[in-house]
């Protein structure tokens, strides 16, 4: 996994280490809020927050 291409840098776990996943969790989605996302990809977000409980199960 690349750590930066044209569209930024990788989100990342740890300090600058890539990883293929974040954990969805508040503390994650609070991060997100602060990271250069387009539009569509913010709402998707939050989006899937609203209806995690649906999407994840209980």
């Amino acid at each position: 996994m690349v750590a930066v291409n044209e569209e930024g840098a990788a989100v990342s776990t740890e300090a600058g280490r890539p990883t293929v996943g974040i954990p969805f969790t508040a503390e994650a989605r609070e991060r997100l809020r602060t990271e250069p996302l387009s539009p569509i990809s913010r709402a998707c977000i939050e989006l899937a927050w609203r209806y995690r409980h649906q999407l994840l199960g209980p």
